[in-house]
């Protein structure tokens, strides 16, 4: 009865890390911010040509210059 439940536990920890921000980043997603306000950019129309970004990744952050916009 105890391993089954230590096993429960063990899996649902992993769904629970699979579905944290780090874990969806960690899978090659990433979360990019508007450079002044922090605000996260859901949709291309939400900035605009030569906007600063910050761009969130698994493994470190980016710094861009929007060039191209296609909303």
């Amino acid at each position: 009865r105890f391993a089954g439940a230590t096993r429960a536990i063990a899996h649902r920890r992993e769904r629970l890390v699979a579905l944290s921000p780090d874990g969806v980043l960690a899978r090659g997603y990433s979360i990019t911010q508007d450079a002044e306000s922090g605000a996260v950019i859901r949709s291309a129309s939400a900035t605009g040509i030569s906007r600063r970004v910050r761009i969130r990744l698994g493994h470190g952050r980016l710094g861009a210059r929007v060039d191209e916009v296609e909303a």
